[in-house]
């Protein structure tokens, strides 16, 4: 049993509550979008599926043969433009509302479009 008495229980709570913040500081929330961005696109994902340039580059051959019949001849949709059109669905959900996966999301497909431009010598 507990020795705090109900009275001071309801104290503790409500010290705790009016001392909670609400409200992120400035900067605190787009600094957790891209801290959790860069945790997903350096962790378990990439343990579970591998690099995500591999990733895009086959999700590219597919979206290509699927689109071959609108593509100019030799044309081809590679890593790096899935990772844009990845980011551009998203910010296309961002228009009907904001939530921080979707933020997330985003920070994390612009990273890997870095990184897919890099790896191609864009």
């Amino acid at each position: 049993m507990s020795s705090m008495s109900d009275e001071d229980w309801k104290k503790s709570v409500s010290v705790t509550l009016i001392n909670a913040d609400p409200k992120p500081q400035p900067g605190e929330t787009s600094r957790e979008v891209l801290d959790t961005a860069n945790d997903i696109i350096h962790g378990e994902r990439a343990q579970s599926y591998g690099p995500a340039e591999d990733s895009f580059a086959r999700i590219g051959e597919l979206w290509t043969t699927h689109l071959s019949h609108k593509l100019p001849e030799g044309k081809r949709i590679d890593a790096y433009d899935v990772a844009i059109m990845m980011t551009l669905m998203k910010c296309a959900r961002a228009q009907t509302d904001v939530k921080m996966d979707t933020m997330v999301d985003i920070a994390g497909y612009a990273a890997l479009a870095m990184r897919c431009a890099e790896k191609a010598g864009r």
